[in-house]
């Protein structure tokens, strides 16, 4: 009864809708001549006029048919219903897993539910009182900056992030001192496709030349490749660390291990990766390839003084962890860790000595928890049957979760490897009670 009420009631909005829309006079769309040929088979293009988004012509159009939609919409009588109710559903505090930094003090992002992006807060310690760290929502006053990354140098005096400006594919970095909240002047123009990599007293990058004026958004991009930008020095100073002259269609992006010993870069063509690593702190150091061909999804997950630890796809489509020894690394000389499962390992990270490996069963995810010699140690008892995102590191024991399924809008919680108990610290509060909505059957 229930369901067919739903039904009629659904019936009666698409017949007034479809009604009203057969009212509705759209303004012509003049159509052009362009005809293309491809193969010997002709293809007509008459609106190809419209691709150019910056025309005149382009924006009249837009103008007389944003007329047409909002005399439409406005005339809703129950979206404003709608939104408030929406606004009430969705304007909740969301507040991200918090991280321990190298520094001993700790970060966590949190939104109030509105907000365009999330604020970054620091903790002095896992007790003390948090403070707004950076603000990304103060990057413009229109709102189109956007934050794309935020990353901690290893020494803790510096914190770098990198945005976008109007949606654009061109990155910028920049750098602010931990100590006084002051932005360098360090500033890194045309990267794309990056992330960024600390190492000594600078970091790794990936960018591509930069275009001649007035072409920022048309030239062709080739040639992606790895920087090193020393803090203090101007973006002309940058020394190239990876490129391929050969192929200039293939992504390059640096990774430098926990202990800045080992720096990794992968080149990639859309799928697939080779990885390149070199001992920086070998007498002669020189990059010589891990995996040599883009027949695989690999990243370097670890290292230490004896293996490098390598996630693959490579004969095991669920994934598995394979380790290379650090005194004769060849693409060839590797033994299996963790083989592959029945379940896809779909992310795996360090947590001091140990590993956390996230798997897929049943369309939720498990933690577990690895021994370095591939031992697995103890499932991670998550509070149910959903997804879970994490925060862990090499540099400490410690451990925190976020869990949320269709009941949990998600809790904050912190793990101890030492006892197997987890501690929530922060519960989503929503504005319906998650405890009535009935159980699984």
């Amino acid at each position: 009864m229930i369901l067919n009420k739903k039904l009629l009631l659904m019936s009666g909005f698409i017949i007034s809708a479809g009604y009203t829309m057969a009212q509705l006079s759209y303004p012509a769309t003049a159509k052009g001549d362009v005809v293309d040929e491809y193969f010997g088979t002709k293809v007509a293009d008459p609106y190809r006029w419209l691709e150019n988004d910056t025309s005149a012509e382009t924006a009249e159009w837009v103008k007389a048919q944003n007329v047409v939609s909002r005399g439409y919409l406005d005339k809703i009588p129950f979206r404003d219903k709608l939104k408030e109710r929406y606004i009430q559903l969705y304007g909740h505090e969301r507040v991200g897993v918090m991280s321990k930094r190298k520094n001993g003090k700790y970060y966590f992002s949190k939104n109030d539910g509105l907000q365009n992006q999330s604020v970054i807060y620091e903790k002095d310690s896992l007790n003390a009182e948090p403070h707004v760290f950076f603000d990304p929502n103060t990057l413009s006053t229109d709102g189109t900056v956007a934050l794309s990354g935020s990353y901690f140098s290893n020494d803790g005096k510096y914190f770098a992030y990198i945005i976008s400006r109007s949606g654009s594919d061109w990155k910028e970095i920049f750098v602010r001192d931990m100590t006084t909240g002051k932005l360098l002047d360090d500033h890194i123009m045309w990267a794309k496709a990056t992330g960024l990599s600390w190492c000594g007293d600078g970091f790794f990058y990936s960018a591509y030349d930069a275009p001649t004026d007035g072409h920022d958004y048309s030239a062709k991009n080739e040639y992606h490749k790895v920087y090193y930008h020393k803090i203090g020095t101007p973006q002309s100073a940058d020394k190239v660390e990876f490129e391929d002259k050969n192929n200039p269609l293939l992504f390059h992006n640096a990774s430098v291990s926990h202990d800045e010993r080992f720096i990794t870069v992968y080149a990639s063509k859309g799928h697939g990766n080779r990885i390149y690593i070199k001992d920086l702190k070998a007498v002669n150091p020189k990059y010589v390839p891990l995996v040599d061909s883009f027949d695989d999804e690999c990243s370097v997950v670890s290292t230490d003084s004896n293996f490098i630890y390598l996630y693959t796809i490579k004969d095991a489509p669920k994934g598995k962890i394979v380790v290379f020894p650090v005194n004769d690394i060849r693409p060839d000389n590797f033994r299996t860790l963790i083989p592959e499962s029945d379940y896809v390992l779909s992310d795996i990270s360090s947590s001091g000595d140990d590993f956390i490996l996230c798997y897929e069963i049943d369309a939720c995810e498990h933690l577990f928890l690895y021994k370095r010699n591939g031992e697995k140690i103890r499932e991670i008892t998550l509070p149910g049957l959903g997804v879970v995102s994490y925060s862990s590191s090499r540099h400490h024991n410690e451990i925190y979760y976020k869990f949320s399924s269709f009941t949990n809008p998600g809790a904050l919680y912190s793990y101890d490897k030492a006892t197997d108990v987890s501690t929530i610290y922060s519960q989503t509060k929503v504005a319906f009670d998650c405890d009535a909505i009935p159980p699984n059957r």
